[in-house]
């Protein structure tokens, strides 16, 4: 089930976000990078982001757990435009077609909204 995240939702956003991250780019980017980045960092960068009115943060929800979150923000080029900013699955949740189911449900929700996707 998907629906927009909430303050209370940060530390499961920022643990989540902070494991991908590690896993994705362990090999691209310097150590020291990942030095920085805490789960106290984490949690700062999504309060930011849910903060900015004009963003939305949408959660896929499974099992009474959070399995993945995406971020939808003003696209550059055209603030009237949004788009697909950040999207994140838990490691235990991956390969389940989850990012798929998202990505096609905040499409869609853009579409019946009267948003450009």
């Amino acid at each position: 089930m998907i629906r927009r995240a909430v303050q209370d939702d940060i530390p499961e956003l920022a643990r989540i976000f902070l494991e991908d991250l590690r896993e994705t780019y362990a090999d691209i980017l310097p150590a020291e990078y990942f030095e920085t980045q805490t789960l106290h960092t984490a949690q700062k960068t999504w309060s930011a982001f849910l903060s900015q009115t004009e963003n939305r943060c949408f959660v896929w929800q499974q099992d009474g757990k959070i399995a993945g979150f995406a971020g939808v923000r003003p696209a550059e080029e055209n603030s009237a435009d949004r788009e697909l900013s950040a999207l994140y699955i838990d490691r235990n949740s991956q390969g389940q077609g989850i990012g798929k189911k998202m990505i096609l449900s905040i499409l869609k929700q853009a579409r019946d909204g009267g948003a450009s996707a």
